[in-house]
């Protein structure tokens, strides 16, 4: 018996290779026979997290979502009613999915076989066949932006790997390889230098324009000490109006600008040498060259190692917040911290 659709697309980013753009891109959609699936939200990752993943029992990961446990179960019955409504009585011949998340590097072993054996078992019944399609970062460019999106997240300081065996592996292994597509994610070789562009001609579509909004812009390096001092020393709670505190704030923090972040060139020497059979193991995929270890640090960049360096930077710019000039940091670096939170305190009136 022939299925409704001939082919669900699953786009699973990665992480900063322009996936919003993209998913703004597909929300837009109103032409031809492919269409995004109605998850309501423009990124399908909150809807998977809590269909597919484990949300709905981790109470902070529903409260970053913005939603306590009555709401996320409200919020994923209306999703489920939206996508088995359009499964019905769609006319498209093509759906679309979009969520960075069912790559994250965060779904770990058989938490992530989980997830994918339930978004198969959802929509295999609805199609001819299920296919994967994400933009590979080269690791150090990817580390560097996970840093500092760790930096608007967390407490500590990450350095995240793109992990990459451990991201596409498990699809690869469900759905097989050759239903599973990579790109590498370079700017100076997507077509015409836009990545909308690259996708539309990649999955065969009409070049179509679309209005998009300019997001996730990178962080400099002063902002990125100062949001760090802000995360490491700031009272942690669970509510939702500290929660919606700490997002007001990082996102004033992350406008200040300066010169741009950077990890040293002895912190990413450490990393390639530690994850080299990783790296191996995504240029063996691709069959081509994924490593950009001849990355330099830009001009006038600078560079962190570690949590200290971030300490002595936010000291160093905390002068900023009160319109004057960066000052040379204390030795210390606790001291450097106490200087810089008392400086945040002042200017967030905390």
């Amino acid at each position: 018996m022939a299925k409704k659709f001939e082919r669900l697309i699953v786009h699973v980013g990665m992480h900063k290779t322009g996936s919003t753009t993209l998913q703004h891109m597909l929300h837009q959609m109103k032409w031809g026979p492919v269409g995004p699936i109605d998850m309501i939200d423009v990124n399908h990752s909150p809807a998977c997290m809590l269909w597919f993943g484990s949300a709905l029992k981790q109470e902070r990961t529903m409260l970053n979502l913005g939603h306590n446990r009555a709401s996320a179960e409200r919020h994923l019955a209306d999703v489920q009613t939206r996508v088995e409504r359009q499964l019905k009585s769609s006319h498209k011949r093509e759906l679309v999915i979009s969520s960075e998340w069912l790559s994250a590097g965060r779904i770990m072993g058989e938490g992530r076989r989980g997830v994918l054996k339930r978004l198969k078992a959802t929509f295999e019944p609805h199609f001819d066949k299920i296919e994967f399609f994400a933009y590979v970062r080269p690791p150090l460019a990817f580390t560097t932006s996970a840093a500092q999106e760790m930096i608007k997240m967390r407490r500590e300081f990450n350095t995240p790997w793109a992990n990459y065996e451990q991201r596409f592996g498990q699809i690869q292994y469900l759905f097989g390889r050759k239903n599973v597509h990579l790109r590498l994610y370079d700017r100076s070789k997507l077509k015409n230098g836009d990545v909308v562009s690259d996708f539309q001609d990649w999955m065969g579509w009409p070049q179509r324009p679309a209005k998009l909004p300019h997001v996730n812009q990178s962080l400099s390096a002063p902002a990125a000490a100062l949001i760090h001092c802000f995360q490491f020393n700031r009272p942690l709670t669970q509510t939702v109006e500290d929660h919606e505190f700490k997002i007001k704030s990082v996102e004033q923090l992350a406008k200040i600008p300066g010169p741009k972040f950077a990890l040293s060139q002895d912190l990413t020497a450490q990393l390639l040498e530690k994850n080299a059979a990783d790296l191996e193991w995504i240029e063996d995929c691709m069959q081509q060259k994924v490593s950009d270890a001849d990355r330099g640090i830009p001009e006038g960049a600078i560079a962190v190692s570690g949590e200290d360096d971030l300490k002595y930077q936010a000291a160093r710019f905390a002068p900023i917040l009160r319109g004057k000039a960066p000052v040379e940091p204390p030795d210390d670096p606790e001291e450097a911290n106490a200087i810089a939170w008392a400086a945040l305190q002042k200017h967030l009136k905390i």
